[in-house]
């Protein structure tokens, strides 16, 4: 049961079409193991996580990663879901726009009406 005293309604998000512009697949790690003993990961989509609406955008979170020859920063993305998806879990990956993202991060709102994703462009 929604919680009618949230500080933004359900249904409030639900009259704004274009809050939520983008369409996410979620995909699932699966591994296969060569002749050699080498694993091999590869990412499959999950048929009820595909085509879910969502907003994504820059995070005010990054690293600065430092080598002995270059410095760099690693932009991640916030990913939101009009829904509650509890499936979703930090060893999977997002695509948008056929853009991977490793999901660093899985987040829910106390009222269990919507989820928030930080995640990473896939290199």
């Amino acid at each position: 049961m929604a919680n009618r005293m949230a500080l933004i309604h359900p249904d409030m998000l639900d009259s704004l079409p274009d809050f939520y512009p983008k369409s996410c697949t979620i995909k699932e790690p699966s591994g296969t193991q060569s002749g050699s003993g080498f694993e091999t990961i590869t990412y499959t989509a999950i048929g009820v996580l595909s085509g879910l609406a969502c907003r994504i955008a820059p995070s005010i979170t990054s690293k600065e990663v430092k080598q002995a020859d270059q410095t760099y920063t690693v932009g991640n993305y916030t990913i939101v879901f009009p829904d509650y998806h509890v499936a979703i879990t930090e060893l999977m990956q997002a695509v948008i726009d056929g853009v991977d993202y490793d999901i660093l991060n899985v987040a829910h709102d106390a009222e269990e009406e919507s989820t928030r994703l930080l995640v990473e462009i896939v290199k």
